[in-house]
Protein backbone atom coordinates (compact mmCIF):
# COMPACT_ATOMS: atom_id res chain seq x y z
CA UNK A 1 0.00 0.00 0.00
CA UNK A 2 1.36 3.68 -1.10
CA UNK A 3 2.26 6.10 1.45
CA UNK A 4 2.51 9.19 -0.73
CA UNK A 5 1.27 12.62 0.32
CA UNK A 6 2.37 16.36 -0.04
CA UNK A 7 1.22 18.48 2.74
CA UNK A 8 1.44 21.30 5.64
CA UNK A 9 1.33 21.13 8.99
CA UNK A 10 0.26 24.01 10.52
CA UNK A 11 0.86 24.62 13.88
CA UNK A 12 -1.83 27.26 15.97
CA UNK A 13 -5.15 27.90 15.51
CA UNK A 14 -6.98 28.28 12.39
CA UNK A 15 -9.53 30.54 10.67
CA UNK A 16 -12.12 28.23 9.30
CA UNK A 17 -13.41 30.60 6.79
CA UNK A 18 -10.54 31.10 5.07
CA UNK A 19 -9.91 27.20 5.06
CA UNK A 20 -12.95 27.20 3.02
CA UNK A 21 -11.95 30.41 1.04
CA UNK A 22 -8.50 28.37 -0.20
CA UNK A 23 -10.64 25.17 -0.72
CA UNK A 24 -8.51 23.17 1.62
CA UNK A 25 -9.65 20.73 4.13
CA UNK A 26 -8.47 20.34 7.73
CA UNK A 27 -7.08 17.13 9.13
CA UNK A 28 -6.76 17.70 12.52
CA UNK A 29 -3.34 16.08 13.85
CA UNK A 30 -3.23 17.05 17.44
CA UNK A 31 -4.95 19.95 19.43
CA UNK A 32 -1.99 22.07 18.00
CA UNK A 33 -1.39 20.59 14.75
CA UNK A 34 -4.13 20.70 11.39
CA UNK A 35 -2.53 18.89 7.76
CA UNK A 36 -3.94 20.39 4.94
CA UNK A 37 -3.09 18.36 1.64
CA UNK A 38 -1.80 20.04 -1.34
CA UNK A 39 -0.22 19.48 -4.98
CA UNK A 40 1.76 21.25 -7.53
CA UNK A 41 -1.73 22.28 -9.67
CA UNK A 42 -2.89 23.33 -6.45
CA UNK A 43 -0.04 25.52 -5.51
CA UNK A 44 0.08 26.81 -9.35
CA UNK A 45 -3.27 27.69 -9.40
CA UNK A 46 -2.90 29.94 -6.57
CA UNK A 47 0.19 31.22 -7.17
CA UNK A 48 -1.55 32.86 -10.35
CA UNK A 49 -4.91 33.98 -8.86
CA UNK A 50 -2.60 35.62 -5.97
CA UNK A 51 0.35 37.23 -7.79
CA UNK A 52 2.69 35.53 -6.24
CA UNK A 53 5.85 35.13 -6.76
CA UNK A 54 9.15 33.85 -5.96
CA UNK A 55 10.32 30.37 -3.82
CA UNK A 56 10.64 29.27 -0.23
CA UNK A 57 14.51 28.55 0.55
CA UNK A 58 14.21 24.78 1.08
CA UNK A 59 17.29 23.12 -0.88
CA UNK A 60 20.42 22.73 1.32
CA UNK A 61 20.73 19.20 0.74
CA UNK A 62 22.52 17.26 -2.52
CA UNK A 63 19.80 17.99 -4.90
CA UNK A 64 20.28 16.48 -8.54
CA UNK A 65 19.20 19.02 -11.15
CA UNK A 66 15.95 17.25 -11.52
CA UNK A 67 15.17 18.26 -7.75
CA UNK A 68 15.61 14.50 -6.30
CA UNK A 69 16.43 14.37 -2.92
CA UNK A 70 17.58 10.59 -2.11
CA UNK A 71 14.48 8.94 -4.00
CA UNK A 72 11.61 11.68 -4.01
CA UNK A 73 11.11 14.67 -6.15
CA UNK A 74 10.91 17.97 -4.35
CA UNK A 75 9.78 20.80 -6.81
CA UNK A 76 10.32 24.20 -6.11
CA UNK A 77 7.61 25.45 -3.05
CA UNK A 78 5.84 28.89 -4.17
CA UNK A 79 5.81 31.56 -1.82
CA UNK A 80 2.04 31.49 -2.33
CA UNK A 81 1.75 28.56 0.66
CA UNK A 82 3.43 30.94 3.01
CA UNK A 83 0.83 33.81 1.96
CA UNK A 84 -1.95 30.71 2.62
CA UNK A 85 -0.95 29.92 5.80
CA UNK A 86 -0.61 33.26 7.21
CA UNK A 87 -4.24 34.05 5.98
CA UNK A 88 -5.28 30.33 7.46
CA UNK A 89 -3.69 30.87 10.74
CA UNK A 90 -4.69 33.22 13.44
CA UNK A 91 -1.33 34.68 13.87
CA UNK A 92 0.81 36.89 11.79
CA UNK A 93 3.90 34.81 11.82
CA UNK A 94 2.29 31.03 11.45
CA UNK A 95 4.54 27.75 12.12
CA UNK A 96 4.47 25.55 9.64
CA UNK A 97 6.04 22.10 7.95
CA UNK A 98 6.03 21.20 4.45
CA UNK A 99 6.30 17.55 4.48
CA UNK A 100 6.72 14.98 1.36
CA UNK A 101 6.12 10.98 1.46
CA UNK A 102 6.51 8.49 -1.24
CA UNK A 103 6.88 5.04 -0.47
CA UNK A 104 5.55 1.55 -1.69
CA UNK A 105 5.96 -1.44 0.09
CA UNK A 106 8.74 0.30 2.60
CA UNK A 107 10.57 1.59 -1.21
CA UNK A 108 10.64 5.50 -1.58
CA UNK A 109 11.87 8.43 0.67
CA UNK A 110 10.72 11.37 2.32
CA UNK A 111 11.04 15.00 3.07
CA UNK A 112 10.69 18.08 5.19
CA UNK A 113 10.97 21.89 6.02
CA UNK A 114 9.82 24.27 8.84
CA UNK A 115 8.86 27.61 8.21
CA UNK A 116 7.62 30.40 10.22
CA UNK A 117 6.15 32.52 7.77
CA UNK A 118 8.60 32.64 4.62
CA UNK A 119 11.82 32.22 6.76
CA UNK A 120 12.53 28.83 6.78
CA UNK A 121 13.76 27.67 10.31
CA UNK A 122 16.61 24.99 9.87
CA UNK A 123 17.76 24.05 6.83
CA UNK A 124 19.46 21.22 7.56
CA UNK A 125 16.10 19.74 8.28
CA UNK A 126 14.87 17.28 5.72
CA UNK A 127 13.19 14.38 7.20
CA UNK A 128 9.30 14.76 8.65
CA UNK A 129 10.35 13.51 12.38
CA UNK A 130 12.57 16.50 12.35
CA UNK A 131 10.32 18.53 11.60
CA UNK A 132 7.14 17.54 13.96
CA UNK A 133 9.63 17.75 16.92
CA UNK A 134 10.48 21.28 16.01
CA UNK A 135 6.80 21.86 15.51
CA UNK A 136 7.06 20.59 19.39
CA UNK A 137 5.79 17.18 19.01
CA UNK A 138 7.01 14.92 21.35
CA UNK A 139 7.45 11.25 20.50
CA UNK A 140 4.79 8.65 22.78
CA UNK A 141 6.49 5.75 24.03
CA UNK A 142 8.08 3.47 21.69
CA UNK A 143 6.36 5.55 18.80
CA UNK A 144 8.29 7.95 16.52
CA UNK A 145 6.85 11.64 16.02
CA UNK A 146 5.52 10.69 12.54
CA UNK A 147 3.42 7.60 14.39
CA UNK A 148 2.44 9.93 17.62
CA UNK A 149 0.79 12.21 15.32
CA UNK A 150 -0.55 9.48 13.31
CA UNK A 151 0.81 10.60 9.70
CA UNK A 152 0.55 6.66 9.22
CA UNK A 153 -3.04 6.25 9.13
CA UNK A 154 -2.82 9.23 6.05
CA UNK A 155 -1.81 7.54 2.94
CA UNK A 156 -2.93 9.41 0.25
CA UNK A 157 -3.57 13.11 -0.82
CA UNK A 158 -7.95 13.62 -1.32
CA UNK A 159 -9.26 13.22 -4.59
CA UNK A 160 -10.75 16.91 -5.08
CA UNK A 161 -6.71 18.32 -5.38
CA UNK A 162 -7.66 16.28 -8.77
CA UNK A 163 -9.40 19.38 -9.81
CA UNK A 164 -7.01 21.85 -10.12
CA UNK A 165 -5.46 19.82 -12.78
CA UNK A 166 -8.11 21.12 -14.69
CA UNK A 167 -7.92 24.50 -13.36
CA UNK A 168 -4.27 25.04 -14.21
CA UNK A 169 -5.01 24.13 -18.44
CA UNK A 170 -8.25 26.49 -18.11
CA UNK A 171 -6.01 28.97 -17.02
CA UNK A 172 -3.22 28.32 -19.06
CA UNK A 173 -0.73 27.04 -16.08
Amino acid sequence: MPHEITAIILKGPVNTDQIVHFDLEAVPLTAELTLFHFNNYYMAYWEHIMGAKGYLDILKQEVSPNYQIGKIFVSPISKVVAEIMKRISKTEDPLYAIIITDYFGGIGGQWANVFRGEVNQDINIKWINEALRLLGVKAAPELDEFDTVGLTKIRVGPEYLFKYTDLCDEHGL
